[in-house]
This record gives structure tokens, C-alpha cells and sequence, in this order.
């Protein structure tokens, strides 16, 4: 589709070359976490962003936006951060001790955060944290929220639980069309549908029903790590091995090094504004 791809490296400014997380913030800027890293990406330059010297064997696995401008930082040893104004902190209410692995994050329509653990699900707002009562004891992967106010959330081992406003919990898994029970990226997309990536390719799940893609449907390569979505409703998908996949509803094309990509495993992305 003749895309030009421009590499960031840490010739450019990034302390460290795996990124696992990324955020366009309402102010324009992009944010990157690196590693044990956080940057702001400017346009122009990057900017690495002082955290706290007890964070720094710690990973940055998860970014999000509040109504404030503020952004939330999940991390894998550190918990949850909030950096605001220039000023790093643990969120008020947050229980640092026994939190401290926090792998996604979602900011929620009603302005509450949820967290997926290894070890759970947290539910934290304005001070007061919870704990939010799953069917099974899962360790938390991804997270979405849909146009009724169910959040989906992807599991390692234990597939897709859906908890609706109601109270009640749906549950998608090997057994009943999943394509694998280990869920790595979740998106709802403007019509409202679930997509669900996973190393077997993608579920989208959609007026009722739980179809595939993989490559016997057409995929170049299903082995699927992340989900975003574009301006015009296409679909990209990020796969170890073939870099990424956009899909607009009839085809897939494939960008991989021989594009420009600077590697053929890509881990998140994000549409900017």
C-alpha cells in the first residue's frame, strides 16, 4: 500500500529497544514503555521519564489515559504507577505490598481502572481499591470493555470471561470455539466486536457468534500478539514471525523487514492522533 516506515532505536533516544507498551495521549504525545523505561515520544524527540529508583528492576507492560490527562503505568515488579504534571507516585488506595504485577490495564467508561494481575483483577478509583470476584482464579492478560458495559478479560490458561453489568459471567474457551485458552490481545472495534488474539491466530466474537481467522483462512501467519484498530475501521494485527498484518475486511497484507520493519516480532501498536 506503499506505507514508509521511520525506525526509533536508541540512536534516537530509546534507553532500551523492546517496547511492550504504548499510549497516544490526548495532548498528541506518544508514550512508550521500554523495558524498565518510560519515554514520551514528542514528534520530534524522546524523552525519558525519571521513575523512582526502587522501580528499576521492573518492567513497563501496560499504559492508559485518565479523564485528568494523567497516565497510569502498569509494571511487572513495580505495580501501579501515576505520572502527572511531571510528578511520578503510587496511586492513593493502591496496595503496592501485594500488587505488584500488573500486566493490563483498562480505563473503564464510568472513569474507574482496572488492573489484570498475575494473580487477579483490581478494580481502583479515586483512592479506594478492590478486588473484582472472578469465576476461576486467573492470571490476567488482556482487557476491553464493550458499548454495554461488559469487560471481556483474557486470561493465561483459562480463556475469555466476560463480566456483564448484570452481574453475569460469560465464559469462552477451548472447549466452546476459543481458538486458544492462553489469550494474549483483546479489542472491541467500532461495531462493537470482540477480537481476541492468540498465538493460534483470532477469534472475533459478534452478533452472537465466535468465528476464526488463521491461516486456513487466509492469515499469512496467526501467531497474533497484539490488536489495534485504525481511523478508517481497519484492522492491524502484530505477529511473531511476520510483522504486522493489516486486514480492511477482505484480504490481509503483510509488512515485515523486507517493508522496513525493524523486526518481524511486533508486541503492541497504536493508531497516534
Amino acid at each position: 500500500d506503499g506505507l514508509d516506515f521511520t525506525n526509533y532505536g536508541l540512536r534516537e533516544g530509546l534507553p532500551d529497544p523492546q517496547v511492550n507498551a504504548m499510549l497516544a495521549a490526548s495532548d498528541g504525545s506518544l508514550w512508550l514503555g521500554c523495558g524498565a523505561f518510560l519515554v514520551r515520544f514528542d514528534g520530534h524527540a524522546m524523552h525519558t521519564v525519571p521513575l523512582p529508583s526502587w522501580t528499576k528492576e521492573s518492567r513497563v507492560l501496560a499504559l492508559v489515559e485518565g479523564a485528568d490527562g494523567a497516565v497510569f503505568v502498569g509494571t511487572d515488579g513495580a505495580g501501579l504507577l501515576r505520572v502527572h504534571n511531571g510528578e511520578v507516585s503510587v496511586p492513593e488506595g493502591w496496595p503496592k505490598d501485594t500488587a505488584s504485577s500488573v500486566r493490563t490495564l483498562l480505563m473503564r467508561s464510568d472513569g474507574s481502572l482496572l488492573a489484570g494481575l498475575r494473580n487477579g483483577l483490581l478494580r481502583w478509583r479515586t483512592g479506594h481499591c478492590e478486588q473484582v470476584g472472578l469465576p476461576v482464579a486467573a492470571s490476567i492478560s488482556a482487557l476491553a470493555e464493550d458499548l454495554e458495559g461488559t469487560v471481556w478479560v483474557g486470561t493465561f490458561g483459562n480463556g475469555l470471561l466476560g463480566l456483564a453489568a448484570d452481574g453475569t459471567v460469560r465464559i469462552h474457551d477451548q472447549e466452546n470455539g476459543l481458538l486458544q485458552n492462553n489469550v494474549r490481545a483483546l479489542l472491541v472495534d467500532r461495531r462493537d466486536r470482540l477480537w481476541v488474539g492468540s498465538k493460534f491466530g483470532v477469534n472475533v466474537l459478534g452478533d452472537g457468534r465466535m468465528r476464526a481467522y488463521t491461516v486456513h483462512q487466509g492469515m499469512p501467519n496467526d501467531n497474533v500478539w497484539c490488536i489495534a484498530e485504525d481511523r478508517e475501521g481497519g484492522l492491524w494485527f502484530g505477529t511473531d514471525g511476520a510483522g504486522v498484518l493489516r486486514y480492511a475486511g477482505e484480504r490481509f497484507v503483510t509488512y515485515t523487514v523486507t517493508e522496513g520493519l525493524c523486526s518481524d516480532l511486533v508486541m503492541t501498536a497504536v493508531s497516534d492522533k
